[in-house]
């Protein structure tokens, strides 16, 4: 799949429903800017206007500008990405494994 998103330049999530945005994760991790609408999910991952766009459900005309507005201006993909970075550390597998340790330890007492 990483072929696939680094032959894109933006990453669009329409569903109205996800258990978590796996997806969304992989193509902040290619570097994509996402675009998605504002459900539990996808505010799980993304910062409106900071890591990515989130569009209020059903908002098709809205979604429509948002991806204009992101095609249209590569400055601002740039700023997006390098803010995504930051963001998308949490689920690194580094830090998954150190969750997973953590948990352990406090079971194990």
């Amino acid at each position: 799949m990483v072929d696939v998103y680094l032959n894109h330049d933006i990453f669009l999530i329409p569903s109205r429903y996800e258990g978590f945005g796996l997806v969304t994760l992989e193509a902040m991790e290619c570097g994509l800017p996402v675009i998605g609408f504002d459900i539990p999910a996808n505010k799980e991952l993304i910062i409106n206007g900071i890591t990515g766009f989130l569009v209020p459900c059903y908002d098709v005309k809205k979604y429509a500008k948002t991806m204009e507005m992101v095609v249209n201006n590569p400055k601002l993909i740039k700023k997006i990405v390098k803010q995504q970075n930051q963001s998308i550390e949490k689920y690194s597998l580094k830090e998954i494994i150190s969750q997973w340790h953590e948990m352990f330890s406090e079971i194990d007492g």
